[in-house]
């Protein structure tokens, strides 16, 4: 599993993307790179590995599931929380992540069809969190990647839910994602990944960021908590 990511996803490609982590917070110290953002720098990133020319990339997500092609690959990039959740009895770390919306699909067995269908190869996942250092914070960023074929949405069982919309009953799927759709989001298909399922390429913590003065850059670099290549 992941020979395809592993195929993308160099040390060049790495100390890329850290660099830009760390650019972002020189100019905003209290703000969390976001998923719109995340795939800029992913899609830089790849070019500058692979080249232009191996990259599809413009700026504008106009399909329904992958949000760039890189040697043939379409990937979907997404931003993402680490949770607990339920399942099976047990409280299993997640990674949660926001999917396709399906309110364009009118009865749940077109939203259910569709949910079925492949639209991208793999999820290149960047959660991030603030951690206090002292008397200032740092920000932590880890990046999670997980192939397509993990999602395996041709076993879920659905039950109707009134204020989630529909959710997987926990432990019903045997691809083990918990999975929900929820009405609040415009019918969002939300997926909840158990963290040991999936490849954890790093964990990085940026140098001292200044909470209090914006015109202040951090002091230091920022370093690996782990290195997964």
């Amino acid at each position: 599993m992941f020979e395809l990511e592993k195929s993308l996803l160099t040390e060049n490609v790495i100390k890329y993307i850290v660099c830009k982590i760390d650019a972002f917070h020189k100019v905003f110290a209290n703000t969390k790179l976001q998923s719109f953002q995340w795939e800029d720098v992913l899609a830089q990133a790849l070019i500058y590995e692979h080249g232009k020319h191996h990259v599809e990339y413009n700026g504008i997500t106009a399909n329904s599931g992958y949000d760039l092609i890189c040697n043939g690959i379409e990937i979907s990039c997404k931003s993402g929380s680490e949770k607990n959740k339920r399942i099976n009895g047990e409280m299993v770390p997640c990674l949660s992540i926001s999917s396709y919306r399906l309110k364009t699909q009118k009865t749940w067995e077109d939203k259910v069809n569709f949910m079925k269908e492949k639209h991208e190869d793999s999820f290149f996942c960047l959660s991030s969190s603030f951690v206090p250092y002292f008397d200032n914070i740092r920000a932590v960023y880890n990046l999670f990647v997980f192939p397509h074929e993990l999602v395996n949405m041709e076993t879920v069982i659905w039950k109707e839910h009134q204020m989630l919309h529909w959710l997987q009953p926990r432990g019903l799927s045997e691809s083990q994602i918990y999975y929900t759709v929820e009405q609040t989001s415009g019918e969002q298909l939300w997926l909840h990944v158990p963290i040991d399922k999936i490849w954890k390429v790093f964990s990085y913590e940026t140098g001292n960021i200044e909470s209090n003065q914006s015109d202040i850059l951090p002091k230091e670099n920022g370093s690996f908590l782990c290195f997964n290549l």
